[in-house]
């Protein structure tokens, strides 16, 4: 692992974490405070702005010079990321999970396409497991078309879905590229920024998968029903797109990857990973003028 990279990753993960944090205050009742040097922005964004260009002239500095610190000095650097993203991690995914960002259906469809399709082609000749998969997906399709408010209980399950197909994205990444520089590993400090942001994001959601799961078993209790109403609204988002524009942001994502596909231009898994990161904090904050619900 270099330092150039190490940078990298770390500023993933600070960018990300500001994101969730940016999230989690629009969806309170407090008005996130102006920005500094441009009010129209958020402290927050100006916070990540800050970061990238930090971070940025810290890794050509370092490229261009080859300073190397030594393995010692790079592995405690190293350690002390993973020590604060996995505290964060555990923090906010399972004790306070107040920062899980909202997501609508046409959100889970979005993520649910992008990540299915990955993994599509070598579940060709497995059918059983190709099913389990595009059951659950065609479900949440329909559900994405229909202007109806879903009950809290539904809501829950399409949620679950949504954990799950992240959890599958957490499978596909290798976050072995955290703690070594094996040649097959990224090779751009770009890429191991998004696998920095994409892990924090994942590994979130894949923790608060387990308190989920939980919350979903005591429903078996009719007296603990109530709690998912309360719940929901902080998880899902009513609010959707008009289906013609939903069906335009849908192509458009699939065209990308397609492009990508046979162009190479980055590796089609750092692709997908900034498309799902883009899909859900952006749907949430730019609806795109939202359609009625009944």
């Amino acid at each position: 692992m270099t330092l150039p990279f190490l940078i990298a990753i770390a500023a993933g993960v600070v960018v990300e974490i500001l994101l969730l944090w940016e999230s989690a205050g629009q969806q309170s009742t407090f008005k996130p405070r102006a920005g500094l040097l441009a009010p129209q922005l958020s402290r927050s964004q100006e916070w990540i702005g800050l970061t990238l260009l930090v971070a940025g002239l810290l890794i050509i500095v370092f490229q261009s010079s080859g300073f190397d610190p030594g393995s010692t000095i790079l592995d405690g650097i190293s350690s002390v990321i993973m020590l604060a993203a996995f505290s964060f991690l555990f923090l906010f995914g399972m004790v306070i999970p107040r920062l899980m960002p909202r997501v609508s259906e046409q959100t889970v469809v979005l993520v649910n396409v992008l990540i299915l399709q990955g993994i599509l082609p070598s579940l060709a000749h497995n059918m059983i497991l190709l099913a389990i998969l595009l059951i659950p997906s065609l479900l949440v399709l329909l559900l994405a078309f229909s202007d109806r408010v879903l009950l809290p209980i539904l809501k829950s399950f399409v949620y679950l879905w949504y954990l799950i197909c992240l959890l599958i994205m957490v499978s596909r990444n290798n976050f072995e590229l955290f703690f070594s520089s094996d040649t097959a590993n990224p090779s751009t400090p770009l890429e191991y920024g998004i696998a920095g942001a994409a892990g924090i994001f994942l590994l979130l959601h894949a923790i608060f998968l387990v308190r989920f799961f939980l919350m979903l078993s005591a429903l078996v209790l009719p007296h603990n029903r109530h709690f998912m109403v309360s719940v929901m609204p902080r998880l899902f988002s009513d609010e959707q797109m008009p289906r013609l524009r939903f069906l335009i942001v849908l192509g458009l994502a699939g065209l990308l990857l397609f492009i990508n596909q046979h162009y190479g231009f980055v590796p089609q898994l750092a692709l997908t990973n900034v498309l799902i990161l883009a899909v859900v904090h952006l749907m949430e904050r730019f609806p795109l003028i939202t359609t009625s619900r009944l």
